[in-house]
């Protein structure tokens, strides 16, 4: 594993997450948590320092992960199918999270195709900085 490589990376796929992340959640389905404010918790004792926990864990894993199958032929260095399947495991646990989180099934697709859109757009992030000569610049 190139570490350069590596570290760039986790970088591009961490920073995918956090500005997507915060688009969506921060911006395009604020008035929906505000509709549903009694099932989280209150601004005042929100935990955001574990968000970024996790989409640092999740960039530092998926850029693990492609550097391990990135070269099998199925892949082939191929961010979308990386990141189809990506998203496909990430919405798992969000399509079943709807039999326990009582959302309004709108919120509930949404988390569903935010979670498939995030996969890819990571396997894209991730596939970039391994198809790029990063001595020249060009791919």
């Amino acid at each position: 594993m190139k570490s350069k490589k590596f570290g760039l990376a986790a970088l591009a796929a961490f920073g995918f997450v956090f500005v997507f992340e915060f688009v969506v959640h921060g911006v395009l389905l604020k008035d929906m948590y505000k509709e549903t404010a009694h099932l989280w918790r209150a601004e005042e004792d929100s935990k955001m320092q574990f968000i970024m926990l996790g989409q640092i864990v999740y960039a530092l894993v998926t850029a693990f992960m492609f550097t391990k199958i990135c070269d099998t032929e199925f892949f082939k260095n191929n961010g979308m199918r990386y990141g189809l399947l990506l998203g496909l495991l990430l919405a798992s646990p969000a399509i079943a999270s709807y039999c326990y989180m009582p959302v309004p099934m709108a919120l509930w697709l949404s988390w569903v195709a935010t979670e498939i859109v995030k996969g890819l757009g990571t396997g894209i992030a991730i596939a970039l900085v391994y198809t790029t000569d990063l001595g020249t610049g060009t791919a």
